[in-house]
């Protein structure tokens, strides 16, 4: 499988909301670094997902996709829709249903 058919096959299985599908697609030792800090294994990875999908319907889409050797750059949309109320996200509150 190509790079860019890796990568559109990860954010569907993201936004499938099934971790399983995430799985399939992950090592062992993923390890991935976001601004809520660095989540190292696949365990710890599908924890924080369900996590995250238990507060948030979280969807990227991928708008673009750039490879250059072994590195790539997605450009994706990004929507969050709260489904409770988060009282403290990124340093405000969010309503349930907003974006």
């Amino acid at each position: 499988m190509s790079v860019e058919g890796v990568l559109t096959a990860y954010f569907e299985a993201y936004n499938s909301e099934e971790p399983d599908r995430l799985a399939e697609l992950l090592d062992k030792d993923v390890v991935l670094h976001s601004a809520a800090g660095t989540e190292q294994g696949l365990s710890t990875y599908l924890d924080a997902y369900r996590s995250r999908a238990a507060v948030f319907v979280d969807r990227m889409i991928p708008d673009r996709i750039e490879v250059n050797g072994d590195m790539a750059t997605v450009t994706i949309l990004n929507t969050l829709t709260a489904r409770v109320d988060v009282p403290d996200f990124m340093g405000a509150p969010v309503g349930k249903g907003r974006q």
